[in-house]
């Protein structure tokens, strides 16, 4: 990755958001550079939690998830997703204000989990991320936190912490990741 988004001039950001709203429009011109990777991380040493979604423009969507609490082994799930679903994750994306939104400065404790959402578009990167509670809530787990919750119903985000605009987008690609699994 060789630019953060907030280092472009105003042209710059201009392209990268169109970029995004081709995808969203249906269009698949420039897709391969284009990506979106949600994830949850973080954890003690030997307690590590791992959930990463990775969602690819041009329909290649990879999870990839691990925690050595609950002895899960890492594993790896890829799939294609439909034009379709594509076109709905970067509609969530664009409409979502992600791309105008600052990141909030959170004091995160070492071995914290930590979520996340980064957008990258041929090399530039936009990065939110946001602390991330554990709470044994079973059934009740928050929606928000789905990507987390389909490897480990004690997670949840902390709603508190998290800008309304990230909901949107882990919800959508979890509907999509959630399937891999099986």
């Amino acid at each position: 990755m060789t630019d953060i988004y907030e280092k472009l001039d105003a042209n710059g950001k201009k392209a990268f958001k169109e970029a995004i709203a081709h995808i969203a429009a249906g269009e698949r011109g420039a897709a391969q550079q284009i990506k979106l990777v949600v994830e949850v991380s973080g954890g003690a040493p030997g307690e590590r939690f791992e959930s990463r979604t990775e969602v690819n423009a041009s329909g290649k969507i990879t999870r990839k998830t691990m925690d050595q609490l609950n002895k899960i082994l890492p594993k790896e799930y890829s799939g294609d997703l439909a034009a379709v679903e594509v076109k709905e994750i970067f509609q969530k994306l664009s409409a979502s204000g992600m791309l105008e939104q600052p990141q909030k400065d959170y004091r995160i404790l070492p071995d914290s989990l930590v979520g996340s959402v980064v957008v990258e578009v041929g090399g530039t990167r936009k990065k939110i991320y946001f602390p991330v509670e554990e709470e044994d809530l079973g059934e009740r787990a928050a929606t928000l936190g789905v990507l987390s919750v389909v490897d480990n119903p004690k997670l949840k985000i902390d709603r508190k912490n998290v800008p309304g605009f990230v909901a949107d987008i882990y919800d959508v690609v979890g509907k999509f990741a959630k399937r891999l699994k099986k």
